[in-house]
């Protein structure tokens, strides 16, 4: 009966590092080859979110968005960065590049008309679209 007990628990404890093993290594999706849930303007996901963040949440958050807008700025650096022009002067749409794809910036300039894709993390000032790529 011992016996069986320890087998059992070393079974048990392999079993779970194995599972341990295989979920951290798990590949990313490729953020190219998803589909959109939901095409947007850059102005219109962040009037929703300014005039209604938990209503947004429930829209948006977690979903993979096709951003259109106009850029507003380029920030180069451990993250690539794409903000998206809102309207609002103060904050945009805050496209964070997708670091597991290594995706480059493209040649954007500031006033450019683009679309990106990426996924919803929600509103921190500015709305945030993580593991983006451009749409072409």
């Amino acid at each position: 009966m011992k016996k069986t007990v320890i087998i059992l628990f070393v079974f048990s404890f392999l079993a779970a590092l194995l599972t341990v093993y295989l979920m951290w290594n798990k590949p990313h999706s490729d953020m190219n080859k998803q589909a959109a849930d939901i095409a947007i303007t850059a102005e219109a996901l962040f009037a929703a979110y300014e005039a209604d963040e938990k209503a947004a949440d429930k829209q948006y958050l977690g979903k993979i968005l096709a951003v259109s807008g106009k850029v507003e700025q380029i920030q180069a650096g451990e993250t690539n960065t794409i903000i998206l022009s809102s309207g609002s002067g103060l904050f945009g749409i805050r496209c964070e590049l997708d670091t597991h794809n290594k995706t480059e910036i493209p040649d954007y300039q500031p006033g450019d008309n683009i679309t990106l894709k990426g996924t919803c993390s929600g509103y921190l000032g500015d709305v945030v679209l993580s593991r983006a790529v451009p749409v072409r």
